[in-house]
């Protein structure tokens, strides 16, 4: 049996957690949590029970590895208190979202000679296995930019 774990607990639920508090195999939780029809019906709800009473939440970083991709867009603007770039990147979070992806956001610098500050921003999110990225204004060089759409 499982031992229960406090909300504050740095520990995460797995999917062998799942497996012997459902009593099945990991193998089985797996399939049933990515779907599969092909599982006993029993079984099922005793690893959808398992996984809503631990409060399981999925690693959506292991889920991307596994499937490559990671259905997450990475954007990088400037200043998010701009009226004008906020409006762009509320239009592209919809967009995105109709689209099945969400965005990653990460703020360059406002007409400020700060480049490093902004470069340092596309490495976080290139570094975060994005599917894709916006890139909106911005000083970054354009022998960077296109090494990155290389």
């Amino acid at each position: 049996m499982v031992k229960k774990r406090t909300e504050r607990s740095s520990s995460v639920i797995t999917i062998i957690d799942i497996a012997h508090d459902a009593g099945v195999s990991p193998s089985t939780v797996s399939r049933v949590l990515s779907g599969n029809l092909r599982v006993d019906a029993a079984m099922r709800v005793a690893v959808e029970a398992s996984a809503k009473k631990l409060n399981y939440r999925p690693n959506m970083v292991a889920q991307g590895l596994v499937r490559g991709r990671s259905n997450t867009i990475g954007v990088l603007t400037q200043n998010m208190n701009s009226l004008f770039y906020g409006e762009m990147v509320i239009g592209i979070e919809e967009q995105l979202y109709q689209a099945g992806y969400f965005p990653l956001l990460a703020s360059g610098s406002w007409n400020s000679p700060n480049l490093p500050t902004e470069l340092d921003a596309l490495d976080v999110l290139l570094g975060r296995q994005i599917d894709g990225l916006v890139i909106l204004g911005g000083q970054l060089p354009d022998e960077r930019l296109q090494a990155v759409a290389a």
